[in-house]
């Protein structure tokens, strides 16, 4: 389930001119009249199936499960969860997995200071922050009395409450590891994130111009500034559905993000660091790529 983050808004984007596959990106949208700058991939990791991280066929008409909850700390290190092993694994962009830990089943993943990784037990509403061996250092309440059904999630340092009736709302954000109430973080709230008259979006009062084709969704991935995640259904000619994707900044020429065609479909499949960096999931059939953009 995707963070309340998530802005089902009646946009438009035109179409790009081709479906995207595995290795292929669609063009950024046209004419970004606000952008000055391009982001460029400036590091990469390789995670093999079976090896590097779990992964699993899916039984009949089920998906595939690969790694997911990606989460971006400092100096090119990321976590995720793998699925099939019940594990947090920690790696390096250019050296590799760098440290894994039994975690059991878990509803998202951040950073602390020190290069702790956070854990959130979202049945109980508890965080949970570990050394990258699997030392439990520290425990942190979310929200002591969830309601009947409830559960929390964590992602891009959002912490979400999700009911049993279906509705989802934010209620903290990570800071240092540890939960602060929303309230008092107001610019990774999706309040920064406004609709403009032309079928755009404006990041903190700041426009970026994206078309006017298709009805689009957006998702804040928070940051300073934050990254717009844009993804928009569209036909092809032949009358087959594809999914474009993109991540949009302020002054920078929107960035194509994979869309899987091979291999699973991760759910939480990009993060940012401290440093303003994007990270993002690009799974393949034998391994997924851990891939971070910057702007140059």
């Amino acid at each position: 389930m995707r963070p309340s983050l998530l802005l089902l808004l009646g946009v438009t984007l035109a179409p790009p001119a081709f479906a995207q596959g595995r290795g292929k990106a669609p063009p950024p949208p046209p004419n970004p009249s606000t952008a000055k700058r391009t982001a460029a991939i400036t590091g990469e990791l390789k995670l093999v199936y079976n090896k590097d991280v779990g992964y699993a066929t899916g039984a009949e008409d089920d998906l595939p499960i690969g790694p997911d909850y990606l989460t971006a700390g400092a100096d090119g290190q990321v976590a995720l969860y793998d699925a099939v092993r019940d594990e947090v694994i920690v790696a390096e962009l250019g050296k590799g997995v760098v440290g894994r830990f039994a975690a059991g089943q878990i509803d998202g993943l951040g950073w602390a200071p020190g290069n702790k990784v956070v854990l959130m037990d979202g049945s109980v509403g508890q965080l949970n922050v570990y050394e990258t061996d699997g030392t439990k250092v520290a425990t942190h309440d979310v929200q002591e009395n969830l309601p009947d059904g409830a559960t929390l999630s964590l992602h891009n340092g959002v912490i979400t409450v999700h009911r049993k009736d279906g509705s989802a709302k934010d209620v903290a954000v990570l800071v240092d590891g540890k939960p602060v109430p929303i309230a008092q973080q107001k610019d990774v709230t999706e309040a920064a994130i406004k609709l403009t008259p032309s079928g755009g979006v404006t990041i903190n009062g700041e426009a970026v111009e994206i078309g006017d084709s298709v009805k689009a969704s957006f998702q804040v991935i928070p940051g300073r500034p934050p990254w717009i995640e844009v993804e928009a259904v569209n036909s092809n000619d032949d009358g087959s559905i594809r999914v474009d994707r993109w991540a949009a900044r302020v002054g920078v020429v929107p960035y194509p993000l994979p869309v899987a065609t091979e291999g699973y479909r991760p759910s939480f499949d990009v993060a940012t660091d401290s440093a303003g960096a994007l990270y993002f999931l690009d799974p393949g059939p034998k391994a997924v790529r851990v891939v971070r953009v910057e702007v140059q």
